[in-house]
C-alpha cells in the first residue's frame, strides 16, 4: 500500500488512528470510563480493554514500519510449490 498513490500518508494516519484507539483501551482499563464496575465480570472486561489495547498498539507499530518503509509487502511467493515437490 506504500507504493500506490497517498499509500504512506493513509498508512501514517492508520498507524495515528490505532494509537489513539489503544490509549483510549488503556484508558478505560485504568480508570473505568465504561462503567463496568469492580466485581469480577467489571475486571474480565477491564482486563480486556487493556488487552485489546495492546492488540492496537501492535497494529499502530505494524503500520508505522510500513508507512517509513522498513517493512515491505510480501511479494506473495510463499515456497508453497517448492514444499509440495520436496
Amino acid at each position: 500500500i506504500q507504493d500506490v498513490p497517498l499509500g504512506t500518508p493513509l498508512l501514517w494516519l492508520v498507524a495515528l488512528g490505532l494509537l489513539g484507539y489503544a490509549a483510549y483501551k488503556f484508558l478505560d482499563a485504568a480508570t473505568d470510563l465504561e462503567h463496568h464496575g469492580s466485581d469480577a465480570k467489571g475486571a474480565a472486561k477491564r482486563v480486556g480493554s487493556a488487552a485489546s489495547g495492546i492488540a492496537h498498539v501492535v497494529l499502530a507499530w505494524t503500520a508505522y514500519q510500513f508507512a517509513v518503509g522498513t517493512k515491505q509487502q510480501a511479494t506473495g511467493d510463499t515456497g508453497g510449490e517448492q514444499a509440495a515437490a520436496s
